[in-house]
């Protein structure tokens, strides 16, 4: 009763393989199994995000020649509220064991747990009241898997840390082009936005060049019209003087022809 109350509470569909059961002792227990732990991780209504890190450290793998795997891994969990859980580390040298699994892809194997970890400390989640560790230590026999034996169980989480480290891939690779594709975007946008404020300068100095040569050319033409005008009034001027001389000499040969007719 107490499993099926947890598995509504957390969502957890037995059925869809989020959860697995062992014996030790004559004891059945449960426990998640990777795609369970991300569910409940993925699906939590209070978080917004998790994060794999990693030891920069490495240590050599215990039964593969020549490979080494980080020191430790932990997962960190964000929370809506902007609260993060910082996740405690997974030693692989305190997780390893002597399966098939750990032997061929120790990482995948160590992330799982990692993930695991904080989902039992950072969101309270456990289908049992007893710490894993513990009980881990206290009980000497191997565990045998009534769903699943270890290397089906390390397959599987192996299997969705490879899927998520993909999706991840993928979404930084997203952000990635993302980024370039908004970077070049402004830069097409600056370029545009120069090339405007470029031909809108042009036009301001062809409309400037425009309004001095019209004003030149008033200027010529008022000072054309003005010397047309002196012309023409000089040329007046000149045939007043021409028409007032004539006149003078007419009055005077008048004068002359009356005098020599008195005579």
């Amino acid at each position: 009763m107490r499993l099926i109350t947890r598995c509504n509470t957390y969502g957890i569909d037995p059925l869809m393989g989020h959860i697995y059961a062992m014996e030790r002792n004559g004891v059945v227990s449960f426990d998640l199994t990777i795609n369970g732990w991300l569910h409940v991780i993925l699906h939590h209504e209070d978080v917004k995000n998790y994060q794999m890190v990693y030891s920069e450290n490495e240590v050599p793998a215990l039964n593969i020649e020549g490979h080494t795997v980080p020191q430790w891994i932990r997962c960190d969990i964000e929370f809506n509220n902007g609260r993060v859980f910082q996740g405690i580390r997974a030693y692989y040298r305190e997780e390893a064991e002597n399966t098939a699994a750990w032997d061929h892809r120790p990482s995948r194997i160590l992330s799982g747990r990692a993930v695991a970890i904080a989902c039992r400390f950072g969101l309270q989640v456990s289908l049992e009241d007893e710490d894993e560790t513990v009980e881990v230590k206290e009980v000497e026999p191997k565990a045998e898997h009534i769903s699943f034996d270890d290397d089906e169980q390390s397959k599987v989480e192996a299997e969705e840390v490879d899927r998520l480290a993909a999706e991840e891939a993928t979404q930084r690779e997203a952000e990635r082009l993302a980024a370039e594709e908004a970077a070049q975007r402004e830069a097409e946008e600056a370029e545009r936005l120069a090339d405007e404020e470029a031909a809108q300068r042009e036009a301001e100095e062809a409309e400037r060049l425009a309004a001095e040569e019209a004003a030149q050319r008033e200027a010529e033409e008022a000072a054309q019209r003005e010397a047309e005008e002196a012309e023409r009034l000089a040329a007046e001027e000149a045939a007043q003087r021409e028409a007032e001389e004539a006149e003078r000499l007419a009055a005077e040969e008048a004068a002359q022809r009356e005098a020599e007719s008195k005579w």
